[in-house]
Formats: structure tokens, sequence, C-alpha cells
């Protein structure tokens, strides 16, 4: 039965979180510490705690610095558990879910220059029709506009991601949402 596709949903959220905390830690040169580096809290700071997903499963992590810069994420933290003391992580869509993200950008005071660092959601989105898909080789008789939607939507995951190539990113989400391809002399027409 078809439905929402929430884990598509989270990852947009996640990535619009993702977004937000990059331009808040932009306000501190792309890096903010809550902990000295002598791994003392600083003073009137209170640092994050979100859940991250490690190899052995999820666990607490109190975020002691994080940095975005032209290499990617990094954070560091300290776990809360037994399996987890001191953890380096780089990939921010391990944190559990985009709320958990929030929470690390609120913790980030403001400054004089940067006060807001809520990104605008009426970004320009991929303009797809069904007429690419069939171009391409696929069968879209059967995509219904929501589906189309969401390939575009898994496309731009793809884009940002990867940095592929627009005609790439769509054959991998057509074959991701199992859009049948077309045989030799439909795609001719």
């Amino acid at each position: 039965m078809k439905c929402t596709d929430f884990y598509d949903k989270e990852k947009e959220l996640k990535r619009i979180a993702l977004r937000e905390l990059g331009e808040a830690l932009k306000a501190y040169g792309g890096r903010f510490r809550w902990y000295t580096e002598d791994d003392e809290p600083i003073e009137g700071l209170e640092a994050p705690c979100v859940c991250v997903f490690m190899d052995y499963g999820p666990t607490d992590i109190i975020i002691k610095e994080a940095i975005h810069d032209e290499k990617g994420w990094w954070f560091s933290g300290q776990g809360t558990d037994e399996y987890a003391s001191d953890i380096t992580f780089d990939e921010p869509y391990d944190i559990s879910c985009a709320f958990q993200i929030q929470s690390i950008t609120e913790k980030i005071p403001e400054t004089e220059e940067v006060k807001d660092a809520t990104v605008r959601q009426d970004q320009p989105v991929m303009h797809l029709s069904h007429e690419d898909l069939k171009m391409r080789g696929f069968d879209a008789s059967n995509v219904s506009n929501e589906e189309l939607a969401r390939i575009a939507a898994r496309m731009g995951d793809a884009y940002i991601d990867y940095d592929c190539g627009f005609w790439d990113d769509m054959e991998e989400a057509c074959k991701y949402y199992e859009v049948p391809r077309l045989n030799e002399e439909e795609t001719e027409e």
C-alpha cells in the first residue's frame, strides 16, 4: 500500500537542520566549542546532548565541538554510556533526527552579525517531467505526480550528497523507485 515516505521526509528535515547548523557555525568561522582545549566546559555555555547511531547502536553524546568547513563536517564529544568515551564522527546523518541537529544549533550563541540561522524554505525546486523519464528510457505512464516529486527529491539528495549530475541522478532515483524501462521501440517514438 502506498503511503508517505517518512524516511525521505526525515532526510529533508535533516538537510534543512544541517544547513541551519552550517549557517550558525559560519558566524564563528566554521567552528564552535563548548569545551576548552583542556577538556573543561566553557562557563556560560550548555553543551548539546544528541543521540548518535554508532557501530554498536545508538548512544547519547555530549557535543564538545562542531566544525563545518570545505572538508565537510566533524564533531567531537563525550559518550554518556560505558561503551562510548571520547568520540569523534564526521557523518552528520548519524545524528538520530532533525530536532537533535536543531538542538546543536540552538546551543550556539548569536553574534552581532548573525542572530538567526533560519534557512529560507522557498528555495527553487527541481523540475522533472514524465517526458524526461520517457526520454531516458523509463515507462512513466504509471508514475503519479507524487511519485515524480519523490524521484525529483531523491535526485536532489543524490546531487547534494554525491554531485553525480542530473541524468545520472534521475537514473538512480528511477531504479530506486523501480520505475520500469520502456522497450526500444517505445523510446524512439
